[in-house]
């Protein structure tokens, strides 16, 4: 098991380091597609929505990786309510496993729509 979840631990680890690099003075906005398959993206985009607002489609430019490290945080239950801007790994861990299962679904549902 711990061979299987260690690619999904190194792709967290990639992420919340290159977060760190891109807040650091002069460096440049890393586009979250670095790090995120468009299907990855996708589903990430629909899951942080607000429920009570209309769902609006994924926008043409593609969004910062502080943007995708905030959602799978949000994902896993962070609300931020300390301001320190930070999610634990525990959290980040729990929101990248619910984005692996919708992303499942996701690609289920395109299975499905193909019969």
């Amino acid at each position: 098991m711990a061979v299987i979840l260690s690619a999904h631990a190194v792709r967290l680890l990639q992420i919340k380091e290159a977060l760190e690099r891109e807040q650091l003075p002069g460096a440049k906005k890393i586009s979250c597609r670095t790090f995120l398959t468009k299907d990855e993206f996708i589903v990430l985009w629909f899951a942080v929505q607000n429920k009570k607002s209309k769902r609006r489609p994924p926008p043409k430019t593609i969004p910062s990786l502080s943007w995708a490290y905030t959602s799978i945080a949000k994902l896993g239950g962070w609300s931020d309510s300390k301001r320190i801007g930070r999610a634990s790994w525990k959290t980040l861990w729990k929101g990248w496993l619910r984005l692996q299962d919708r992303l499942e679904g996701y690609e289920l549902s395109k299975i499905s729509t193909n019969l």
